[in-house]
């Protein structure tokens, strides 16, 4: 990453815990707005994985200080899971980040998600981890890449349409990517 870019990434993370700490402050929506203009436009000019997790991380504080507008807090839970979603493609982080964005989404219960559509993110967050987990080699990488796996299939057991004979099996296989992910950070 470039200075520059490093740079940009930093001003955006600095707005964003700024915002976090000001939680009911008013000044959070105004860093929130700052950060979404930085990150936006460093998406655009081809800020990759990077600019599109910060971008994503910023509508998902959007979410979770929107809580008068159901519609709002919703329209921004799903930009920012489509724009990190069109950039995980080759990245291990990006990967990771949206598997916990998904979780943060299927977590929240201000807005009103059926139960098929939190279902069908999980699926697509536990597809993308198997799709990039097969090139990967580097070991940090693959216990990263099973944890946020062992998270999202929690989540995926934890639902509805789930909570059958599959919901035990949903629940092995997570402790399984739990024990492999400490195998692969510790070996």
């Amino acid at each position: 990453m470039s200075n520059e870019n490093s740079g940009a990434a930093e001003r955006i993370g600095s707005l964003i815990l700024e915002a976090r700490a000001r939680r009911i402050d008013w000044q959070a929506r105004q860093l929130l707005e700052e950060a979404s203009r930085l990150s936006t436009d460093w998406l655009h000019c081809g800020g990759g994985p990077i600019a599109a997790i910060l971008k994503a991380e910023v509508l998902r504080e959007f979410a979770f200080e929107e809580m008068r507008n159901v519609k709002d807090r919703s329209r921004y839970w799903s930009t920012a899971i489509t724009t990190l979603s069109e950039h995980v493609k080759d990245s291990v982080h990006a990967t990771n980040e949206y598997a916990l964005l998904i979780c943060d989404f299927v977590q929240d219960r201000h807005i009103p998600a059926e139960p098929r559509v939190q279902a069908s993110c999980l699926r697509r967050a536990r597809d993308q981890i198997d799709s990039i987990f097969k090139n990967v080699g580097d070991k940090q990488d693959r216990a990263s890449l099973l944890a946020a796996k062992s998270t999202v299939l929690r989540h995926l057991a934890g639902c509805e349409v789930y909570k059958s004979a599959r919901h035990l099996d949903i629940i092995n296989e997570s402790h399984r990517c739990a024990d492999l992910a400490v195998e692969n950070y510790s070996g």
